[in-house]
C-alpha cells in the first residue's frame, strides 16, 4: 500500500487510453478540486502488489521467529494468523481470476466470429493476444479452490479508498482508490462486464517478476514456519500456513513447466482457436519464463522439498540470466533473488560467478549471497 499525490486516476487522462475505455463515473464520489486547491490522497494498488504482498510475508515470518525467540506464544500465534490471512489473500486473487474468465468466456457464446476481447482492449505490440485470438464456444469450469496458479495482481473496490475519506482533513486524507480493478468496480461502469479483458488491457495478471516476489515471501515461511503449526478457525477448521504456500507452489510453477514454451498459460485456452503453447501471456507481459524457469523450480524444490528436474536449456538460459549483469542489471535482480529463495547461496557455482564479475566490476556488490542477514 502507497499514499498517492498526484493527480486521480490516471488512466482516465492518460492520452494514450482509448476514448471507448475512458470511464468518467469512476471519479464521481472523489472530492479532488484541483482548481480551488482541494486535494486528498489515493491509495494505490499497482502493479507491484504482489511482490509487497511478498515482502509482507517475509516480515510476518520473522516477527514468527523473533517472538519465537522470546517465548511470546501470544505474538507468535498472532503473526502466524496474518500470514494466513496474507495466504488467503493470494488464493483470493487467483480465484478472483478465474470467475472473471468464467464471465468473460460465458458473456461470448454464441458469437461464432468474436475475438475473445474486443479490439478496444489491444494495445500495439504489448497487450494483443486476447485481441486477436478467436473466440471458441466452449462451457468454461472455473477451478475455485484458489490453488491453480494464475492470478490478478490486485482486487481493490473504487470504494476502499472512499470509505476513508474525511473532509476535515486534507493533508494525509485518503480520497479514493487508485488500482486497475477499481476501474471494473461501481461507481465505474464502463468495464465491469468486461474485466478479464481490462485487467488484460493494464497488464493485471501476475508476470514472473510478481512470481519470484511472491516466493521470496513463501521462503520465509519454509525458513520460519514448523510444519506444524497451524491456524484454528471460529468454525474449527485448520489450516497449516507452510502446507498451503508449497500447495501453492506446486501449482503456480508446475503450470508454467508444462508448458512447451515456459510460458504463462492463459486459463480456459478451450475456449479460444489459439494452440495450447500460444494462448498465454507475451514476453512484454513478463509471460516467458525461459530464463527464469531453473531457479523457479530450484525454488520450488526449496519451498516443497521435492526435487524438480532441469532441463540442459533451461539451465543454460538461466546461467545466461547470470551473466546478464554484463548489459543488463534488472534482470540479473532477478537471477540474485531466485539463488536467495533456492538456498544456493554456498554454492561453488555463486562463488565463481561472484569472481567473474567482479573482475569487470570491482567496487560492485554482486552476489546478495555474501551479506549475511541471520
Amino acid at each position: 500500500m502507497m499514499w498517492y499525490g498526484g493527480l486521480p486516476y490516471d488512466w482516465l487522462k492518460d492520452p494514450n487510453t482509448p476514448a471507448a475505455l475512458r470511464d468518467q463515473n469512476c471519479a464521481i464520489n472523489t472530492h479532488w478540486d484541483q482548481a480551488n486547491g482541494t486535494r486528498f490522497n489515493f491509495i494505490n494498488f499497482e502493479s507491484e502488489t504482489p511482490t509487497q504482498l511478498g515482502w509482507y510475508i517475509v516480515k510476518l515470518a520473522t516477527d514468527y521467529e523473533l517472538f519465537r525467540l522470546a517465548g511470546d506464544q501470544k505474538e507468535m500465534k498472532r503473526s502466524l494468523e496474518e500470514i494466513f490471512l496474507a495466504i488467503q489473500a493470494l488464493r483470493r486473487l487467483d480465484m478472483q481470476a478465474q470467475c472473471i474468465f468464467k464471465r468473460l468466456y460465458d458473456k461470448r457464446k454464441g458469437c461464432d466470429n468474436c475475438t475473445v476481447c474486443p479490439e478496444d482492449y489491444e494495445l500495439a505490440r504489448v497487450h494483443t493476444r486476447l485481441t486477436s485470438t478467436k473466440y471458441k464456444d466452449c462451457d468454461y469450469e472455473p477451478q475455485l479452490d484458489g490453488y491453480v496458479g494464475f492470478f490478478i495482481r490486485e482486487d481493490v473496490s473504487m470504494d476502499f479508498g472512499n470509505s476513508f475519506h474525511d473532509s476535515t482533513e486534507q493533508k494525509w486524507n485518503v480520497d479514493g482508490t487508485n488500482s486497475k480493478w477499481a476501474l471494473t468496480t461501481p461507481p465505474c461502469s464502463t468495464h465491469v462486464d468486461e474485466k478479464a479483458c481490462l485487467m488484460f488491457r493494464t497488464q493485471n495478471f501476475l508476470s514472473q517478476d510478481q512470481i519470484i516476489g511472491i516466493l521470496n515471501g513463501f521462503a520465509f515461511i519454509k525458513r520460519y514456519i514448523p510444519a506444524d503449526a497451524e491456524v484454528v478457525l471460529c468454525n474449527g477448521e485448520r489450516y497449516k500456513p507452510l502446507s498451503m504456500v508449497q500447495k501453492y507452489t506446486k501449482a503456480l510453477i508446475e503450470r508454467i513447466d508444462n508448458n512447451i514454451y515456459n510460458r504463462i498459460p492463459i486459463p480456459g485456452r478451450e475456449c479460444s482457436k489459439a494452440t495450447k503453447a500460444a494462448y498465454s501471456l507475451s514476453d512484454a507481459e513478463g509471460g516467458h519464463a525461459w530464463g527464469t524457469m531453473a531457479g523457479l523450480l530450484k525454488a520450488q524444490k526449496y519451498i516443497t522439498g521435492e526435487r524438480k528436474s532441469i532441463n540442459l536449456f533451461e539451465a543454460l538460459s538461466y546461467d545466461g540470466l547470470a551473466a546478464a549483469y554484463l548489459i543488463d542489471n534488472r534482470n540479473y535482480n532477478f537471477y540474485l533473488l531466485l539463488e536467495t529463495i533456492n538456498g544456493d547461496c554456498d554454492s561453488n557455482k555463486n562463488k565463481n560467478y561472484e569472481k567473474f564479475l567482479c573482475f569487470f566490476q570491482p567496487n560492485s556488490i554482486h552476489c546478495i549471497c555474501s551479506i549475511q542477514f541471520f
